[in-house]
């Protein structure tokens, strides 16, 4: 029951849906403060990881750009795959361009449920980061609740059925950097799924 759904951006309910500009603005002008704490949240136990002596913090896919405000350090890098004033760097976060164990903290927030092949997004993650560095992943948990909530506000997709640890299939469309399936930071780290292995979340 309910193991795929995948809406069309057209149906979709949310609020600013593909506009995060108008995000941005709105969580900025302080008036939703629910929001504020729940994105405080979200970043601010990355800073336990993040110290001044590490030179280079990259966060894919950065979106409204908000860590900058919770994140605290001067070399955090945002980037993102659509220009906007916030983005220091526009790079696709499948393709990055970054040397071979450069990277001391890679940071993906609710962006690995957008990326097509999961596994070979993060075998690529494994190559940039530096010998005990960090990748530091915040993302969606695909309960039945949030089956539900998605259903009804048509926002975003997912698939029980995809193989996120197959480094040749696709789990949401590549073309489509909104594409979502938000099932894979579940599959991935705590399975449940049809190909589900033993790697789990600490």
């Amino acid at each position: 029951m309910l193991s795929e759904y995948f809406p069309s951006h057209e149906e979709n309910r949310m609020k600013n849906e593909r506009d995060v500009e108008a995000a941005r603005e709105y969580f900025l002008s302080g008036e939703n403060r629910i929001l504020h704490r729940l994105v405080e949240q979200r970043f601010q136990w990355m800073n336990r990881y993040i110290d001044d002596r590490m030179d280079r913090v990259v966060e894919l896919g950065c979106g409204a750009g908000l860590s900058k405000l919770f994140i605290k350090t001067d070399k955090l890098v945002l980037t993102d795959i659509e220009e906007h004033d916030w983005v220091d760097c526009y790079m696709d976060a499948n393709r990055l361009d970054y040397p071979d164990e450069s990277i001391d903290v890679i940071i993906c927030s609710h962006m690995i449920h957008h990326i097509a092949n999961p596994a070979a997004f993060l075998d690529d993650l494994g190559r940039k980061l530096k010998s005990g560095g960090y990748i530091l992943i915040q993302d969606i948990y695909t309960c039945l609740l949030m089956k539900l909530a998605l259903r009804v506000m048509r926002h975003e997709g997912w698939s029980d059925r995809v193989n996120v640890y197959d480094r040749n299939a696709l789990c949401n469309d590549p073309s489509d950097p909104w594409s979502a399936n938000c099932a894979i930071p579940r599959l991935l780290f705590f399975g449940g799924g049809e190909f589900s292995t033993g790697i789990s979340a600490v």
